[in-house]
């Protein structure tokens, strides 16, 4: 299953990622020191359900966050759900079986993004394949914001990616009516959509 890593700014690598026998969620931290990395203890993230897609990344107070798919078998629904750690990943929220904030109420499908724009984290996510949104946190706060679309359509998965420029803005391209586009927001307004290609994509990235 697809996995997430994050580079801090000593080079140590955080690897969030699903286990394959009990589709919990781990992290493992590789340390780099005199121009080596060393592998740590992985840690349990989440052990209940089943848990796909993660997004991790760590905010300017070094606290890391990770959001991820969940799928609630009793249900029958994804959902896109968000933690926190303190303590350098050791302890997730309250522990393993804390399942943390979910950021979507539920629907046949739910992929997200996290990504850290001074002084929001951002879930950027799919939901139900029609909408593609995003919630924030304040670094300082306590609470995650409402949802604000970012695009309505169809066929909006797991194919979008998003990405900050040097002067702060936040552009996301994605996959959406079977084109390829592209909107950016400048922590005022978002900008128009803009049509990158009238093809169906199948993977973007976007720097």
């Amino acid at each position: 299953y697809p996995a997430s890593a994050f580079m801090d700014s000593s080079f140590n690598v955080y690897l969030a990622y699903t286990v394959q026998s009990t589709l919990a969620l781990n992290m493992v931290k590789l340390t780099f020191n005199n121009g080596a990395w060393s592998v740590g203890t992985p840690q349990v993230i989440i052990n209940v359900g089943e848990n796909y897609y993660p997004s991790i990344l760590k905010d300017s107070l070094n606290r890391l966050w990770v959001s991820w798919t969940y799928y609630d078998s009793v249900a029958v629904r994804y959902f896109i759900q968000v933690k926190s750690s303190t303590n350098d990943g050791v302890t997730w929220g309250t522990g393993p079986a804390d399942l943390g904030t979910a950021l979507t109420s539920g629907s046949s499908s739910a992929y997200s993004q996290l990504i850290f724009l001074p002084t929001y984290v951002y879930a950027i996510y799919s939901d139900a394949g029609n909408t593609l949104a995003y919630r924030r946190f304040e670094i300082s706060g306590t609470t995650w914001s409402s949802a604000i679309t970012i695009y309505s359509g169809s066929n909006i998965t797991y194919n979008f990616q998003a990405a900050i420029s040097s002067d702060n803005r936040l552009g996301v391209v994605f996959s959406a009516n079977s084109t390829l586009l592209y909107k950016e927001y400048d922590q005022n307004s978002w900008s128009g959509v803009f049509t990158l290609d009238s093809s169906n994509p199948i993977s973007v990235s976007l720097q």
